[in-house]
């Protein structure tokens, strides 16, 4: 028997999480044209791990380098860029610090690209995508195209209304759907329908806050006459009470037992 122990063979994950970037690259690169899923999913949580145990380097690295698997829909996806920012207490630095070695110019682009996948395949909720509009994304991206996303997506009501809040065009989005011919007019049909129900809600969610703004103003009102009645209350039990008198202490009528009825 070999006093010398065996390597323990090291595994992608172990790549993803060590600290050569370099190694990390040179098997991301081998995997994405294989469309290699496994090794790559490995690969980046991994990275992941790494990065919540402060060392960011491959999940830098994974974000430079999207346009390696970006063709095969395996690129470092909005599902770990949810995953890096859903455990930091501070979200947005944790986005900021993946993206540090993307030149500025180029990470809006990217964050677009991350939106629009999130929105499409369901990642996360609203305010994840508020979380990517605040890191950097933008509302009107792909001339209304993520808007067009948000229509045949399967939630969408949330994130159309959060796009248009942020400053995306209905008119974009129309015109880019009339670039589908295909799609055109089903699409256009769901962003009307969206539109309308939005508008809907709008308008009671309006009028529900006026009512709570009313209750509000009468319970206060009605917090102030219950202490007014209270203090009234209070100075009635102050008052001194005088109790009657008892039969044999009330004064005795002086003409009792004296006046005689003469008989006329």
């Amino acid at each position: 028997m070999s006093i010398f122990k065996k390597k323990k063979k090291k595994t992608f994950f172990d790549v993803g999480k060590g600290d050569s970037s370099e190694d990390f690259l040179r098997i991301l690169k081998a995997a994405a044209p294989a469309s290699q899923l496994n090794v790559i999913t490995e690969l980046y949580d991994g990275a992941a791990q790494a990065f919540r145990e402060g060392r960011p380097g491959n999940i830098q690295t994974a974000f430079l380098n999207e346009e390696l698997t970006q063709w095969y829909d395996i690129g470092p996806t909005a599902q770990l860029l949810l995953k890096i920012s859903e455990e930091a207490d501070d979200k947005l630095a944790a986005i900021a610090l993946a993206f540090e070695k993307i030149p500025a110019p180029d990470r809006p682009g990217k964050l677009n690209k991350l939106l629009n996948q999130a929105i499409d395949k369901n990642v996360g909720d609203k305010s994840f995508y508020a979380l990517l509009l605040d890191a950097g994304a933008e509302a009107d991206a792909f001339s209304g195209h993520l808007l067009v996303t948000a229509a045949g997506s399967a939630n969408p009501v949330p994130a159309i209304k959060l796009l248009l809040e942020r400053g995306a065009s209905l008119d974009d989005a129309r015109e880019s759907a009339g670039r589908r011919p295909h799609t055109e007019s089903h699409i256009a049909a769901w962003l009307t329908f969206y539109e309308e129900k939005i508008a809907r809600e709008t308008a009671a969610e309006k009028i529900m806050g006026q009512m709570r703004e009313q209750i509000a103003e009468l319970t206060e009102r009605n917090s102030g006459l219950e202490k007014q009645i209270g203090s009234l209350t209070g100075e009635v039990t102050r008052l001194p009470v005088q109790a009657p008198a008892s039969a044999d202490k009330q004064p005795k009528n002086p003409t009792q037992g004296k006046l005689r009825i003469r008989p006329s």
